[in-house]
């Protein structure tokens, strides 16, 4: 299962998967699948064996959420949930602020060149203000802040030592289209 089972800081956008031994009955086991507290979603089937559930719009910060498989009745087999754990719980990530998340990046990254005295002090990103003149709430695609970071050579910069930026991209994208740029 994905996400795993007790899993915490899970991203607020997850693909909920579910993995079985064998091809399943679909219409059934959609019929089955509970999320709580209740969201809206999709499912997909990439295989046979396996279930992608997909929510519309952002899970809630920092709330556990449990998965479920409930037989349908005593006149069906139990297939595919006997063979399942049928309940899982995992948490979500807290939201993101400006404070707490994006300024220590801003600052790590980006004010060496980006501060008074830098190459690029046509474009300061010193205070919150500075940096929302960039994004545009709920758009990290059209927002100049994350798409800017995205180019070779700001890329680079916040590389680091294991020349991964994932995660920091992934906290800044989440700030804009989940927190919606909050202070």
């Amino acid at each position: 299962n994905s996400p795993t089972p007790g899993q915490s800081e899970v991203s607020r956008r997850p693909r909920i998967q579910i993995f079985f031994n064998r091809p399943v009955d679909r219409e059934l086991t959609e019929w089955a699948f509970t999320i709580s507290p209740f969201t809206p979603g999709v499912f997909a089937w990439p295989r046979a064996d396996q279930l992608v559930f997909t929510p519309k719009g952002s899970l809630l910060p920092d709330t556990d959420y449990t998965i479920s498989l409930t037989p349908v009745d005593g006149s069906r087999e139990k297939e595919p949930y006997e063979l399942l754990r049928d309940r899982w719980s995992f948490t979500t990530g807290r939201a993101r602020t400006y404070g707490r998340d994006i300024q220590p990046l801003v600052g790590a990254y980006c004010s060496t060149c980006h501060g008074s005295n830098g190459s690029a002090a046509g474009v300061p990103l010193g205070t919150y203000r500075d940096v929302s003149r960039y994004v545009v709430p709920g758009r990290s695609g059209e927002s100049r802040f994350y798409t800017f970071i995205q180019e070779r050579r700001h890329h680079i910069n916040m590389a680091g030592p294991n020349h991964s930026t994932s995660t920091r991209l992934a906290i800044i994208r989440d700030w804009i289209d989940e927190d919606r740029g909050a202070q």
